[in-house]
């Protein structure tokens, strides 16, 4: 590695000038301007900084260059990382006549063969002469092919993948030999399959094409077969024209693909032959048991040598012809291959590595049945006695050691394949065996049959599970657990099938339920799969007995009580509210109930339909006024609502439920409080408050304290008498109940309490913010509006007054109705900022003048607040903190998901540990760290908002905070079911595609707790960056834009302008100098940050979220993790969702969601072509197309509307808790029919005509968050150039 050797000649070269290091420092003034002092521990650090530049500056340059020349040969990953920084300065150095003679030179010194002893070494010489080279741009002209070789033999992967990408944008057409090909070698080589089929899409000019590509990706191979059988005959037929060879030889190569996954060996086979691809024909003989032709084929085609799958079936074969030796050869060969081509694999494990341990498993199965055939020998069976143990624990091992469910079915379809093979050897041995030992082979080859239906059904593909199922059908003798579970899963295929519902039915109507007489669970689920069939079938009543006799049979049965709850909910909702119908919503109350009880760990999705029926109960339980409007109506036809029935069920069955499953819940339940069902939910309250008592402390304080500052504040406010007394009344009930739960819980828990507030107030009191940093960020605020396009400057001298006399109004004068303190802050500025921004700004012709001193308050405030300190030492913040010992309170957020929480892995704080970051981002936010009890550390941000709302809404009311939070909190809880649909999805599973779920913990009504990562910083800091870097201020490209605008100039054109001043590749400089150039570590952080921004995208799109959120995002380089805060629906004045007109007008941007330059830049339009667009799909998919669709989601949806419009419209006091049913009924109908507009259903064996990709709509949206000229238009404030 002669690399190490250069830079020592290099710094050698300077440290031959012996100059001095020269003058470093200046004196350092420790007075500002405004005679504001400097803290004395900020002026320690300055003179002690003074003093080692003044000492520096007159060392010389040699005592600085001879440590680095000592570290780059002591450590190559340094070395590497020096000369990729080191090389494009020494470039520029260079003549531009060497400079040419060298780029002659660059592809005959990276094909070298001395450097071949080097491929399997990191760093080696290519990766650090093709990274420094990519550096400087000299890559563009290089040879594709060349640059395909060192990604291979150099493992330099995704370095080239980048430079193939910038060669196929930039210059190279479409040609054999263009960067093209080569690219979408390289994906497929590291197994990068999303980016390959984009690449594909790219390039496809027929949509049949494209249709098919979008099929493939999302695993519905049977579509995708019938779209390419249609495109192939109509090609042949001549029904489309002008399709070029390479489109349709990527037909030809997809169709095969497709059989492959359909199981259709017989098919391959033919198209094997006539096309002679003998490695294909070899593979389709083996899946066919025909041995004869495998070995034919072997002995009279070519096959690669270099090609471990060919040596595994080899292997196969020769163990066939019992050539043990041979066997033995090509395993050892494979293996070798294996271990040379993971060598050759990136460093960092990804999805390249998985064909490679799939393809070890295989071999390692090999030697496991070779073992099994020689314990089966008579001499081994007579001499080891255990030989029949070692076999079934060798075979108990094969059941547990399966991939994973969303893993390639090729590969579940090859092991099963072999493994079946050894299970008819195992039949055939012990055939004339006594005892259990003569089923041993046919009952694992049932077991592996059935597992491999399911994996196949899972996947979608139902006809290749029905086939396999079916060869069940020739065994004899199989048990009675064996033949319920391929009943089952038999029948789970034809639910998925329309045109086998009536089959299904028949066969169930003939099965004998005699046979499982003494297993009543399984004629109960047998029961209640025929009623799932009736009621596909229309037969709702016969459904309706079906689930009945199903839950009578087992009263465990959870399925079987949920669906006869559906059928009684559909009754009821499909009829007008009688004496009669009540009954139906009490029935389908109790039976969704009963369903929960005996599956609680999968109640979350039931529970909001519980909830939202108990909604519509405004009765009053068992009250005597509930009692006497019942008897008073008895003779009435029609009920105008219920009386408390609903809410009677409900409350007899709190006690049966466990506590737990009601956490996600607890604001809901909190906010039911001041409800008619507030005697249940404050039992389930206290419940949860006696076995976690920490998962509900500090949201019933926040709760209570808002609460009590309602009834106090508020009343003064309204005007008409009647609404004063009600809200008075509702308000005081839920804080009865709230305060007569905590002296429940200060009854069990006196000292755990005590500790919990003392521990919230000291943390309130440490991680507030100054008051430096809130009016900074107001004025930033403020700054960011006076920007905006959509305004005239009549409306920004307007906005101005306005916006400035509430900030005054907050800092200067009064607070909460009480007049401010004249601390040294208000002495400070209150004079100056009224001079400025009150008596000096009179007409609109003073908004350049005003907006001059709003930047300059925001820079002089930033400077302030940055020279204070970047870190506060808990000993200052708080010494209680710093001194914290606790062994009974758990660190915050630890109560989250929909697990049952084990206490026994909860754990304590054991330490806070110093020091608390500040983080200066526009939005002032602090971050600490825990110490846990396990030794491990917890991260956490601080958002301080006690003032920003009465900014925001231009009152002295905290409101808006309140309900921002409250809605975070809420969407956190809805979140967390979609969390859970992506879970069970194998697409979304297969991406790695999930929600980073914010798991907030409010302390008090104005600080917040959100986990977050090690190294997480704010999305802005890349910018920020290089504007310090370059000497230009945050906010200078919307003052250059403000004044170009008002100038007269075009929009466009000054757009264009500030494109060429803002260069997109700010990100993606900023995170290679962030990973040391690390280009694995780049291509893992840029996979998983397309995946969260997928997410978050589509639930941008999906609930109108508000797409200014900048400030509001974190990520993190280390773990790539992206953190959003104040993520939450956006509602119009109504209460309805925004539509995108509804955006525009409000907020200057018709864009589904935000992806500025840099962003698109950093991802490269394959991914955003490949992984963006199928990962938002995937997700979509997932809640799209998930069991119990509308039954679950909807309600879902509903409950988290009705809270969230609720707490929204509090704020305008308009109407009732129950008028505003409604209104959540009309966002949950939003979004459902967007869901259906964006994903068509596509249900299995059902052929898709349309040529159309299924993934269209997300396409559309795409494009139009990508087109520049819609990010034109965009309002300039939303800062879209970085």
């Amino acid at each position: 590695y002669w690399i190490k050797i250069a830079l020592d000649l290099i710094f050698g070269l300077v440290a031959k000038e012996n100059g001095s290091l020269g003058p470093l420092s200046s004196k350092v003034n420790f007075e500002t301007k405004r005679n504001r002092k400097i803290p004395k521990r900020a002026v320690k650090k300055l003179k002690n900084l003074e003093e080692f530049l003044s000492d520096a500056k007159d060392d010389y340059l040699s005592n600085l260059i001879e440590p680095l020349r000592y570290m780059c040969h002591a450590d190559h990953d340094l070395a590497h990382a020096m000369w990729i920084e080191l090389f494009p300065k020494l470039w520029n150095l260079i003549p531009n006549t060497a400079q040419d003679e060298i780029k002659g030179n660059i592809s005959s010194l990276l094909s070298r063969d001395i450097f071949q002893h080097q491929s399997r070494s990191f760093p080696n010489i290519v990766q650090s002469l093709l990274s420094g080279f990519s550096k400087c741009e000299l890559t563009s002209d290089l040879d594709p092919g060349l640059i395909n070789y060192c990604a291979k033999r150099f493992n330099t992967w995704h370095l080239s993948i980048d430079i193939l990408e910038k060669q196929l944008i930039n210059q190279y057409p479409y040609t054999s030999y263009s960067p093209f090909n080569y690219l979408c070698d390289l994906y497929t080589s590291v197994s990068e399959d999303d980016l390959y089929y984009g690449m594909l899409s790219s390039h496809c000019t027929i949509s049949d094409s494209q249709s098919a590509i979008v099929l493939q990706q999302m695993g519905m191979w049977e579509h995708a077969f019938g779209v390419l059988t249609r495109a192939l005959q109509q090609e042949a037929e001549g029904y489309i024209e002008n399709v070029s060879w390479q489109e349709q030889e990527l037909w030809s190569e997809q169709w095969i693909k497709c059989i492959k996954k359909l199981e259709k060996w017989d098919l391959l086979a033919k198209v094997a032959k006539e096309n002679m691809r003998s490695e294909t024909l070899i593979e389709a003989a083996w899946k066919l048991n025909n041995w004869e032709l495998m070995k034919q084929t072997f002995d009279n085609f070519p096959v690669r040598e270099n090609a471990a799958n060919v040596r595994i079936l080899q292997s196969y074969l020769s163990f066939h012809m019992k050539d043990n030796i041979a066997a033995d050869k090509y395993c050892m060969n494979a293996m070798n291959l294996l271990y040379i081509r993971w060598s050759l694999l990136p460093r960092r494990p990804s999805v390249a590595h998985v064909p490679v341990m799939q393809s070890i498993q295989q071999i390692v199965e090999i030697y496991e049945s070779s073992k099994i055939i020689r314990l089966l020998s008579p001499e081994q069976t007579t001499t080891h006695p255990s030989a029949p143990q070692e076999i079934k624990n060798t075979l108990l091992t094969w059941r547990h050691r399966l991939p994973n469910e969303w893993d390639d079915t090729c590969h579940w379809s090859d092991l099963y394949h072999w493994r079946k093979y050894v299970f008819k050897l195992l039949t055939k041995a012990f055939k004339r065996a006594e005892g259990n030992s003569s089923y041993l082979g046919r009952h694992e080859s049932a077991v592996a049959i059935t597992t491999f239906a399911q994996i196949a059904r899972v996947q979608g593909l139902v006809e290749v599970s029905l086939d396999s199922i079916n060869q069940i059908s020739s065994f004899k003798n199989i048990d009675v657990n064996m033949e319920f579970k391929k009943l089952r899963s038999q029948m789970q295929c034809y639910l998925k099938i329309p045109k086998y519902y009536k089959i299904g039915l028949d066969i169930i109507n003939s099965i004998n339920l005699d046979s499982f007489q003494h297993l009543s669970q399984y004629q109960a689920e047998i029961i209640e799969i025929k009623g799932e069939f009736l009621q596909k079938l229309g037969y709702i009543e016969e459904s309706s007995k079906s689930f009945a006799m199903s839950v009578t049979l087992n009263e465990f049965l959870d399925k079987g009580w949920i669906k006869w709850g559906k059928y009684f909910d559909d009754l009821y909702h499909s009829r007008p509210l009688t004496a009669s119908n009540i009954e139906y919503a009490t029935h389908a109350m109790n039976c969704y109930l009963q369903g929960i009880k005996c599956v609680a760990h999968q109640s979350r999705s039931h529970l909001a339909r519980v909830i939202w029926i108990l909604y519509e109960d405004k009765g009053e339980g068992n009250s005597r006024r509930s009692r006497k409007k019942r008897k008073k109506d008895e003779g009435s036809e029609e009920l105008k609502e219920f009386c408390g029935e609903l809410i009677d069920i409900f409350d007899r069955f709190t006690e049966k439920l466990p506590a737990w499953i009601w956490i996600p819940w607890i604001s809901e339940l909190i906010h039911g409080l001041s409800l008619p069902c507030s005697v249940p939910f404050s039992k389930i309250l206290t419940s949860i408050a006696t076995i976690y008592p920490q998962a509900i402390f500090y949201p019933l304080q926040v709760s209570y304290t808002e609460e009590e500052w309602k009834t106090r504040v508020l009343p003064k406010k309204q005007t008409n008498k009647r609404k004063r007394d009600t809200r008075r009344k509702k308000d005081s009930k839920e804080m009865v109940h709230i305060s007569d739960i905590q002296e429940e819980m200060r009854e069990n828990f006196e000292e755990l309490c005590d500790n919990m507030e003392k521990l919230g107030e000291e943390m309130s009191i440490a991680f507030s913010t100054t008051q430096e940093e809130d009016l900074s960020q107001w004025l930033s605020i403020l700054y960011k509006e006076c920007h905006s396009s959509k305004l005239t400057p009549k409306e920004i001298s307007k906005l101005i007054s306005n916006k400035v006399e509430t900030i005054f109004q907050i800092f200067f004068e009064s607070n909460n109705g009480q007049e401010v303190e004249q601390d040294e802050f208000v002495e400070l500025y209150k004079y100056r900022f009224e001079k400025h921004f009150i008596l000096e700004h009179e007409h609109e012709s003073d908004n350049d003048k005003t907006i001059g001193y709003i930047k300059d308050w925001i820079k002089e405030l930033n400077i302030i607040s940055q020279n204070k300190s970047s870190e506060i030492d808990f000993n200052d913040a708080s010494p209680f903190l710093a001194e914290f010992q606790n062994d009974t309170i758990f660190a915050p957020g630890q109560f989250f998901g929909n697990q049952e929480p084990n206490l026994e892995k909860t754990y304590h704080i054991d330490k806070f540990i110093s020091p608390i970051k500040v983080i200066h981002n526009g939005s002032p936010k602090r971050k600490f760290s825990l110490r846990l009890n396990n030794g491990e550390t917890e991260h956490y941000l601080v958002e301080d908002c006690e003032r920003i709302s009465r900014f925001r809404n231009g009152d002295l009311s905290t409101y808006e905070v309140n309900h921002e939070w409250k809605s975070d909190e809420r969407f956190q809880n809805l979140l967390t079911y979609f969390s859970i649909l992506l879970k069970l999805t194998i697409q979304t599973r297969r991406r790695s595609l999930y929600i980073n779920l914010p798991n907030f913990v409010r302390i008090n009504p104005n600080i917040r707790l959100m986990k977050s990562s090690s190294g997480s910083i704010p999305m802005q800091e890349f910018y920020r960056n290089w504007c310090n870097a370059n000497g230009k201020h945050i906010n200078d490209v919307l003052e250059y834009s403000r004044k170009e605008l008002i100038s007269g100039k075009e929009r466009n054109a000054v757009c264009k302008e500030i494109n060429e001043i803002i260069p997109p590749t700010i990100l993606t400089d900023f995170l290679m100098k962030k990973l040391m150039h690390d280009y694995d570590g780049l291509w893992h952080l840029k996979q998983h940050l397309i995946s969260q921004f997928s997410v978050t995208s589509f639930l941008t799109q999906l609930f109108s979220v508000d797409r200014d959120r900048i400030t509001n995002t974190f990520f993190s380089p280390e773990t790539s993790q992206l953190h959003l805060t104040g993520f939450h629906p956006g509602y119009n004045s109504n209460g309805i969702l925004r539509s995108n007109e509804d955006m525009m007008e409000d907020k200057g941007t018709n864009l589904p969601f935000f992806l500025s330059r840099n962003i698109q830049y950093f991802f490269g339009p394959t991914a955003i072509t490949g992984v963006f667009n199928i990962s938002m799909f995937s997700v979509l998919h997932a809640i799209r197309d998930s069991d119990q669709y509308l039954c679950l989601l909807e309600d879902n949806l509903r409950v988290f509307f009705q809270d969230d419009n609720c707490n929204w419209n509090q704020i305008d006091d308009n109407e009732d808790f129950y008028e505003l049913i409604p209104t959540a009924e009309r966002n949950a109908s939003i979004v459902s029919k967007l869901l259906e507009q964006l994903a068509p259903v596509t249900n299995s064996g059902e052929e898709i005509e349309s040529a159309t990709p299924i993934n269209s709509k997300i396409t559309e949206l795409i494009d139009m968050a990508i087109d520049p000229e819609n990010m034109m238009n965009t309002d300039l404030k939303y800062c879209l150039w970085y």
